[in-house]
């Protein structure tokens, strides 16, 4: 595309939105269905385990996407949100266009430490330039282990102060 700015795929997760109704192939991270043949998608690794409650995507207008996380249990993709088509022109927020504070509530929060979107249906022409996912960590086996090794140090000093 002439005149299109594709730009890294780490300001998916940059925390920024781009002004409502940017042009889809500015500033974002896009692709054309006709130079891969489908199936294109953007994983996002997220450095750790969550438990993710909620979801924003700021993606293009006229495309619906599927969210997918990495079911750690499973080792499969499954689907946590499909984000639909909104009204508008060019990059739009969902679940609200007019409100990039809005999250998609999801039914059950998840636990992963991978994210994948993808294109559902839409005119081949895609982008994406926010997803946000809220939760919390989920600690490491070893930070528990570590924690518990404390708590119990603690408890056996009081013990001999008592004694």
């Amino acid at each position: 595309m002439g005149g299109s700015t594709v730009v890294d795929a780490s300001t998916v997760v940059d925390d920024v939105f781009l002004p409502r109704s940017t042009q889809w192939d500015q500033g974002t991270v896009w692709w054309d269905i006709s130079q891969g043949g489908g199936g294109q998608y953007l994983d996002i690794d997220l450095g750790g385990t969550f438990n993710i409650e909620s979801l924003i995507v700021q993606a293009d207008d006229n495309d619906s996407y599927d969210l997918l996380y990495w079911d750690l249990g499973g080792s499969v993709w499954q689907l946590a949100w499909s984000v639909p088509v909104v009204g508008g022109w060019g990059e739009q927020t969902r679940p609200n266009p007019l409100d990039d504070t809005q999250r998609h509530l999801l039914s059950t929060p998840i636990v992963t430490d991978a994210l994948r979107f993808q294109a559902n249906s839409g005119d081949g022409y895609y982008s994406v330039s926010e997803i946000q996912a809220y939760g919390t960590a989920v600690p490491e086996p070893t930070s528990l282990v570590l924690l518990a090794a404390g708590l119990l140090g603690i408890g056996a000093v009081r013990r001999r102060r008592r004694a």
